[in-house]
């Protein structure tokens, strides 16, 4: 999963990702509160033994959320539907202007 508010910056995540892990699946949100309105259509998605997301790029600095809530929000909403938090792995991703 992929979360900045930079389309620059998904963008050249993504490319990074689709080249060194072919033929995966990556989400892309350019809103935290997106990635926390939709988490429940993903989550159902995936089968029940599968973490949600295997690695997950955060930009630590965005306008609606910082990434450091946004993971501590995500932990808590995996960990309400029974799966392990610890799965998902947490990058931060930051950029400077």
């Amino acid at each position: 999963m992929l979360v900045d508010d930079n389309f620059f910056n998904i963008d050249v995540l993504k490319q990074l990702l689709s080249y060194h892990v072919p033929n995966t699946e990556i989400y892309s949100f350019f809103s935290p509160l997106k990635v926390l309105s939709t988490f429940n259509e993903i989550v159902s998605k995936k089968p029940s033994n599968c973490p949600v997301f295997d690695v997950a790029f955060i930009d630590i600095s965005m306008p609606e959320m910082d990434g450091y809530a946004l993971c501590k929000e995500l932990r808590k909403a995996i960990k309400e539907k029974g799966l392990n938090p610890n799965d998902t792995k947490f990058i931060a991703v930051t950029a400077m202007d």
